[in-house]
């Protein structure tokens, strides 16, 4: 299970290449998790560092999203700020699962794109 739902995650951040929205990205493996929900409940019991290690193996690209070039940031600041990011959308999902997914990925989007850029 745990490496069919990897397959499924890496296909999404590989045909996620065309473009630098966070946001797209975010919203796809939000619908995932969405769509296999019983399998992520599963895994994410089993295995509580699953979504950050297969987020933190692609992690050059989502550092680049996440992660303003910012040439005031030192980057040991930088890299903080990828694992603050990280361990925040994995907690959002674990959070959302938790509370039987009463949001749409659409809507998950929205409070990160609210939260990490208009604030």
């Amino acid at each position: 299970m745990e490496k069919e739902t990897a397959d499924e995650l890496f296909s999404i951040l590989e045909n996620d290449k065309q473009t630098d929205s966070v946001e797209v990205l975010l919203q796809a493996i939000f619908e995932l998790v969405k769509k296999n929900n019983k399998v992520f409940n599963f895994i994410l019991t089993e295995d509580q560092d699953f979504l950050a290690n297969i987020l933190s193996t692609t992690k050059q690209k989502f550092f680049n999203q996440l992660v303003p070039d910012d040439d005031t940031l030192s980057m040991s600041e930088k890299q903080f700020l990828y694992e603050y990011t990280l361990n925040g959308v994995v907690g959002m999902i674990r959070h959302w699962i938790k509370s039987d997914m009463k949001e749409s990925p659409k809507t998950l989007t929205s409070y990160f794109n609210k939260w990490c850029y208009q604030s």
